[in-house]
């Protein structure tokens, strides 16, 4: 998986930057550190979504893309193998939307 922070992917066609935990939260990378040990560390921020699906008309259900409600300012710290997927994020106006990446459609 390719992870990138959040400042990086300012002005870019692809964001790295949202991951999805092994505790189910979902977190945006700010920065990327190695420590003394030589293992990589990760500072996020927690995200908030709507819990509600973007799309639930009664037929059809997208039950895996949800609106961004927050962002949090408090400070999250995570190893690479607390990430248990990376997510992709679309910017529709003003309004930004997650979905956890679909098994076997990661990125490089």
């Amino acid at each position: 998986m390719r992870y990138t922070t959040s400042d990086y992917c300012v002005g870019k066609n692809n964001d790295d930057s949202f991951v999805l935990l092994k505790s189910g939260k979902i977190s945006v990378i700010k920065y990327i550190t190695l420590l003394p040990s030589l293992e990589i560390i990760f500072l996020g921020e927690k995200v908030r979504l709507d819990k509600d699906p973007v799309i639930n008309n009664g037929q059809v259900v997208f039950s895996h893309v949800h609106e961004v409600k927050k962002i949090s300012k408090k400070s999250c710290a995570f190893l690479a193998a607390d990430i248990s997927g990376q997510c992709a994020s679309m910017v529709v106006g003003c309004v930004t939307y997650i979905s956890p990446m679909p098994y076997g459609c990661y990125g490089d």
